[in-house]
């Protein structure tokens, strides 16, 4: 079993470093040709999508979305899955749940630091705006 979990490891760490690098990825593979923003664009568009048919429903939509945290949550905004419904955000995705392993825990951590600076330039950002005008769903 050790050879197994082993093995396990090396798949899963490869697999974050692969998605880490999808950009570049992308980038080599149209040989300097383009970029990577398509893939971002086709994200966002698949999220709108979702985010308007779970405005105008019943149904609720499980998508992954940067989102200001509960309390359990590592930071006070973090990306994680996110119930969209009716009435906007309707929660998300617990922490305390058993499926995240040790290695995510691992990367979670040493992640924190970096994240939680960013965070607070975007809070400091915000609070330096002018009042801004919001989009409203649903008028």
């Amino acid at each position: 079993t050790h050879t197994h979990t082993h093995t396990h490891t090396h798949r899963v760490q490869q697999l974050v470093k692969r998605i880490q690098n999808a950009g570049t990825e992308v980038v080599e593979a149209k040989a300097g040709t383009g970029s990577a923003t398509l893939s971002m664009a086709r994200a966002a568009s698949n999220f709108i999508r979702n985010l308007i048919v779970a405005l105008r429903s019943d149904r609720v939509i499980c998508e992954c979305c940067y989102t200001h945290s509960p309390t359990d949550a590592p930071a006070s905004y973090f990306s994680q899955p996110t119930y969209i419904g009716k009435n906007g955000k309707e929660g998300v995705f617990k922490f305390e749940d058993p499926t995240i392993s040790l290695l995510e825990e691992q990367m979670i951590e040493k992640m924190l630091p970096e994240l939680n600076e960013n965070i607070q330039v975007g809070l400091e950002f915000m609070q330096g705006q002018e009042q801004r005008e919001c989009v409203s769903f649903g008028a």
